[in-house]
């Protein structure tokens, strides 16, 4: 983990679209991680795709919708 901290400046976490992350697995991601090393985390299914095909509750706009005419 140390080699890639030192070649690396930033890393997405997938896992966090299938399962919410433990405090203590987090803490333990910065507490290795160089000072300026940062994380994104994708956002949880539950949030972005389950409600969409939840039968009985309204969809969720397309993500077409939110993008600019500009």
């Amino acid at each position: 983990m140390k080699e890639y901290f030192e070649t690396f400046g930033l890393v997405e976490l997938n896992n966090t679209f299938y399962q919410y992350p433990q405090e203590r697995a987090v803490t333990g991601w910065r507490e290795k991680a160089l000072k300026n090393f940062e994380f994104t985390v994708k956002a949880h299914e539950d949030i972005s795709h389950k409600a969409r095909f939840q039968s009985g509750r309204k969809k969720l706009p397309s993500p077409r919708a939110y993008e600019s005419n500009v």
